[in-house]
């Protein structure tokens, strides 16, 4: 009679541990900006949970099988846009949060990889460039930025992609050419850096 006692104490206490260390994730809602942290005039367009499976189906390079290799737990994504003539018009900011560092750093690698490569952004084809980011961002970032049409209008993209920790973390702001500037895209990944520190304490 021992044995059965003991198997039923033991998946007792190993689900009690699997439910403590799922209610102890960090919360990828919590790492990414807020309507607060945007500019003045933005209003949110969306926001999701990023699992693998949609994060492999919006991905540009990475798979469902690369983000189990590399140990992708989860992500969320949100959109913000405002209507003007000037400054910044968009801002998606996304997370990846994944079970190791290493798997976070070979996801940030892949982006790297891909960035630098001609991507489709709107229909349109586009070559990203690496420019300087002006300061430290997490533990290892890189920044670019491309030029685009749209509606007659041409447009300047800045993203940023990093990582601390388990996380990696890609940006993307946009506006008319020649009212935006790497500086905005930098100020609001340290706010969501900011962010991403605090949810993993």
């Amino acid at each position: 009679m021992r044995r059965p006692i003991l198997l039923i104490v033991l998946t007792a206490v190993a689900a009690a541990a699997a439910a403590t260390a799922f209610a102890a994730a960090p919360d990828t809602k919590r790492m990414v900006l807020r309507l607060g942290d945007v500019p003045a005039g933005f209003s949110l367009v969306k926001g999701y949970s990023l699992d693998n499976a949609r994060a492999a189906k919006e991905s540009k390079s990475a798979t469902a099988a690369d983000f189990q290799r590399w140990g992708r737990i989860t992500g969320y994504e949100v959109d913000f846009s405002r209507d003007a003539i000037t400054g910044l018009l968009v801002i998606n900011s996304n997370v990846g949060l994944y079970k190791t560092s290493v798997g976070a750093r070979d996801s940030l690698r892949d982006s790297f990889a891909t960035a630098t490569k001609p991507n489709r952004f709107n229909g349109q084809l586009i070559t990203f460039k690496r420019v300087a980011i002006g300061s430290s961002l997490g533990q290892e970032a890189r920044m670019y930025t491309a030029q685009l049409s749209n509606q007659g209008f041409n447009v300047t993209l800045f993203a940023v992609v990093w990582r601390y920790k388990t996380v990696k973390a890609p940006l993307v702001t946009g506006g008319l050419q020649g009212t935006v500037d790497a500086k905005d895209a930098a100020t609001l990944a340290k706010k969501q850096q900011a962010r991403i520190v605090a949810a993993l304490q």
